[in-house]
């Protein structure tokens, strides 16, 4: 009997989603850093791999988090800049994106997809999980680096484009850590998303699982997923306010609807910094992470506590 009452305090105590489903997310602390291996040093930056030892918030099985940490030259505590990568994983536009903030004076720190959200072979009920891995690797992430006395741990901010900008506005409604985010062609409902995308790896889970799980249209498709993702990040949304999110349009986006991304936009309500760029997800995240950097790094700026 005590053995039980255990479990139960525990899980009531690190997984908020069993005691108050779509309002929550469930969250436990990182226990630490795995592995840390300095990759190389220039005049500006010290590069580490780190691999940070994170849970997956439903199992409880541990939750290898792979992250590149830019661990900035200059004298003195630096904000921390997370970047969050779409679903493909890290590219040169990550790099672009470190190399352009760490000259603005912040460290930078570029996490590795911890899931593959396109695995054909993770039924749609487990779905969520996957992306809840997602949240939980940014907040190990952050667990991680906030005590390293090199970083303002007052000072946490979050750049994320695509998938990781799906999976950052949930972490941003929750955790009061990130100061504020700069989030490229996200959207929500995640549903509606895995339901209307065109990008290649989504429609290769969609078609993969209607056929596994037997259903037979889009719409029987949307109705399972609907019913199998308990939390709703627009409704998350109230616990955020709209002037801490500067978000980046694609206005020809099949990939991330455009409709998708109005709707959590909309979402957190008026006061949001928004750019539009009429074009579709690729150019949009080539230009934004490329041409306007300048824009980004200027607001996160402003968010900057003294």
């Amino acid at each position: 009997m005590k053995k039980h009452l255990a479990a139960f305090l525990l899980l009531l105590f690190i997984s908020p989603l069993y005691c108050c489903a779509g309002d929550s997310i469930p969250y436990i602390k990182a226990k630490g850093i795995l592995s840390s291996t300095r990759v190389r040093t220039t005049k500006t930056y010290s590069l580490f791999d780190l691999v940070i030892h994170g849970v997956d918030p439903t199992s409880g099985d541990t939750l290898k988090v792979r992250v590149h940490f830019f661990e900035n030259k200059k004298a003195g505590k630096l904000p921390l800049l997370v970047i969050v990568p779409p679903i493909n994983g890290v590219s040169m536009r990550e790099q672009q994106v470190s190399d352009h903030f760490i000259r603005c004076g912040y460290h930078t720190v570029v996490i590795e997809p911890v899931k593959d959200i396109s695995d054909t072979s993770v039924p749609i009920k487990d779905f969520e999980n996957q992306l809840l891995c997602f949240v939980s690797a940014l907040r190990s992430t952050i667990d991680v680096l906030e005590i390293k006395e090199q970083v303002d741990a007052k000072n946490i901010f979050v750049w994320a484009a695509s998938m990781g900008a799906i999976c950052s506005s949930y972490a941003v409604c929750v955790d009061k850590r990130i100061n504020a985010a700069v989030l490229v062609a996200g959207g929500a409902p995640v549903s509606g998303i895995v339901t209307d995308s065109w990008q290649r790896y989504v429609v290769r889970y969609r078609k993969e699982r209607m056929k596994a799980e037997r259903l037979g249209s889009k719409e029987e498709f949307r109705k399972k997923m609907e019913e199998n993702i308990h939390i709703d990040v627009l409704r998350l949304a109230k616990n955020r306010a709209a002037s801490d999110l500067y978000f980046v349009m694609a206005l020809k986006d099949g990939s991330v609807p455009t409709v998708y991304q109005t709707m959590l936009i909309n979402a957190f309500g008026p006061g949001s910094t928004i750019k539009k760029y009429k074009a579709g997800h690729a150019e949009t995240l080539i230009e934004s992470h490329t041409l306007h950097l300048d824009d980004y790094s200027n607001f996160l700026n402003s968010k900057i506590r003294h």
